[in-house]
């Protein structure tokens, strides 16, 4: 994940979006070692997507450090429209 995380951070051309959903969201929490690579997506202009029911699974706290927290209904709106969706 680190890898595929520094590849498109470096990449000329920032993806649209990324969305972090199940044990995912745990990256972009307080103490993650990924947060300078999401907050660079972020001023690359990429929207950081954290899947609000995961985020609630997953962790105890309110919201992340990058990015925010969207429902299902907006999740599947994004990859429905995305051009190209990449997996890592």
């Amino acid at each position: 994940m680190a890898a595929f995380l520094r590849t498109i951070s470096g990449s000329p051309t920032a993806p649209r979006a990324l969305l972090l959903y199940g044990s995912a969201v745990g990256l972009v929490l307080g103490d993650s070692p990924y947060l300078d690579l999401f907050r660079r997506l972020e001023q690359n202009g990429s929207e950081i997507l954290c899947c609000q029911i995961s985020f609630a699974a997953f962790t105890d706290e309110e919201a992340p450090a990058v990015g925010r927290l969207a429902d299902w209904v907006d999740l599947t709106d994004r990859m429905e429209k995305a051009h190209h969706v990449l997996w890592p």
